[in-house]
């Protein structure tokens, strides 16, 4: 899944925030004490925003070597991004300024701003919202990237595979919108990515409910039913562990094999039993480094490779133990050595440990480079209910 502009075009795609100020404004009013689980929420959200562009500038480069060449023992938010370092030579597959998420947060941040706007409660999803936003976003022709990048020194968004196809199939018949049938044919990690505001949104609904939702949104892009499962899995995991029912990540992971294998499970796929049995060889594997399990399970947007991962670097870190905010730290900086796709399987962990870490324990130093923290603060805030 890839995706890309240029540092000319930062000014362009932070204009697709100005639609929010109107919202942000109307949130003066003094917000009530939140609650512990909408702590979870505003840090998972956060976090895993916040950790998406922290890997952004070395995305996609697949060389563990490079890698640790580049950014050493501190990765995040390598300045200048990896396409205007000459030090190696990579292919460039989207020229962001440093500061800016990879695509899979700008994604999340369409679905965030929507979600803002319009007051979407779980459970009651309107998928043909979530298509309008995102087909505004690329398809229409006013929208912040609507203009396709072309890589190095290009300015636009590079659109992936089911971005394309997803905006080619609702041009080619509108119809589509309505029954949510717009999606492409297309089973990567922007599954993985995707699902995870509405699981976070819904994390203090029933199950159902917020898989549900996690299905709907998957499939407004993607519609391939090993794109679904992909999402619903990560979905089951991150839900376990906001609604309180697995009291750690590494608990989550555990649950969600046993969700996975569970013959009675809500609205099982059947690509369940596959996706149980590649998170029970990364348990087996937990002794093992990140970057090594990821080389052997696979450094690509495919599927599953990134909720492989994910899990494993879960499973490793998320015992309970120790430092949130080192632990926050430590896991993007191992997730970001690992190579390839380290985007959707960074928001992907980054949401738990920010939920554990809360906004607070997230570093600031992070927060401070992010370009859109201030505005992902007050979305997030919003929708989960603070203001």
């Amino acid at each position: 899944m890839k995706f890309a502009a240029s540092s000319t075009v930062g000014a362009v795609i932070a204009a697709a925030a100005v639609s929010s100020s109107s919202v942000l404004s109307s949130h003066a009013a003094q917000a009530p004490t939140p609650t512990p689980l909408q702590e979870r929420q505003l840090g998972a959200l956060v976090g895993g925003l916040v950790a998406d562009a922290a890997v952004m500038p070395l995305h996609w480069i697949y060389n563990q070597s490079d890698l640790l060449f580049l950014g050493g023992a501190q990765p995040e938010f390598h300045d200048p991004p990896h396409c205007h370092d000459d030090r190696i030579v990579t292919h460039c597959d989207y020229d962001y300024p440093l500061g800016e998420n990879s695509p899979y947060g700008q994604q999340m941040r369409v679905y965030l701003q929507l979600f803002a706007k319009q007051g979407i409660k779980v459970g009651s999803v309107d998928a043909s919202q979530l298509v309008q936003a995102y087909f505004g976003y690329y398809g229409n022709p006013a929208g912040a990237c609507s203009n396709i990048s072309t890589g190095l020194n290009s300015t636009g968004c590079y659109w992936d595979k089911c971005t394309k196809e997803f905006v080619a199939n609702v041009r080619a018949n509108a119809s589509c919108v309505k029954d949510n049938a717009c999606g492409g044919d297309d089973n990567q990690a922007d599954a993985l990515a995707h699902q995870v505001i509405t699981t976070i949104l819904g994390s203090g609904a029933a199950p159902e409910a917020t898989l549900s939702d996690a299905s709907a949104i998957v499939t407004v892009t993607q519609q391939n039913e090993q794109a679904v499962a992909f999402g619903m899995a990560g979905a089951r995991m991150l839900h376990s562990f906001l609604s309180g029912h697995s009291k750690t990540p590494r608990a989550a992971v555990t649950d969600t094999i046993a969700a996975l294998l569970d013959a009675n499970r809500v609205l099982p796929n059947i690509e369940d039993f596959i996706l149980a049995a590649g998170l029970q060889f990364v348990v087996g594997e937990a002794d093992e480094k990140s970057t090594a399990v990821t080389l052997q399970v696979g450094q690509s947007c495919d599927y599953p490779n990134n909720l492989l991962t994910g899990a494993h670097m879960l499973y490793q870190i998320g015992d309970g133990s120790g430092n949130a905010t080192g632990n926050y730290v430590s896991a993007i900086r191992q997730l970001i050595q690992g190579g390839g796709d380290q985007a959707s399987r960074s928001m992907f962990v980054g949401s738990f440990l920010g939920a554990v870490a809360g906004v607070d324990g997230i570093p600031q130093s992070w927060k401070d480079r992010y370009t859109h923290y201030d505005e992902v603060l007050q979305l997030a805030k919003t929708v989960v209910g603070i203001e």
